[in-house]
């Protein structure tokens, strides 16, 4: 499964997860799968999937967070809270590791 089309039914999602340096571009379809079964099952529209490469750190969850602050988008799916620590410390994130911060309009976070 994919990214979803549009559905205006269903709470708008979006997916970050971080490609490990020796991730196949097979494994990196399977991950952004699992994220897209897991928002369907939990009725959300997952919109897209950032993807976090190593050399190029932050610059998904920058344009991720940039996403989330425009649009209606209530979660953010994640493999697990160890996709966000690394970012959140290089994007100058306050709070701990794993701290999440969560939107006023957010009525859930999700995490498979």
């Amino acid at each position: 499964m994919t990214p979803d089309a549009f559905d205006p039914t269903r709470p708008l999602a979006f997916g970050y997860l971080r490609a490990h340096i020796l991730m196949t571009e097979n494994e990196l379809a399977d991950a952004k799968a699992d994220l897209a079964d897991f928002a369907a099952r939990e009725g959300f529209c997952l919109a897209a999937v950032f993807v976090e490469r190593i050399d190029r750190a932050p610059a998904a969850f920058t344009a991720l967070v940039a996403e989330v602050k425009c649009s209606e988008a209530q979660a953010v799916i994640v493999p697990g809270l160890h996709h966000l620590a690394p970012a959140r410390r290089r994007a100058g994130g306050a709070g701990p590791p794993g701290a999440l911060h969560r939107s006023p309009r957010a009525g859930r976070a999700a995490f498979p």
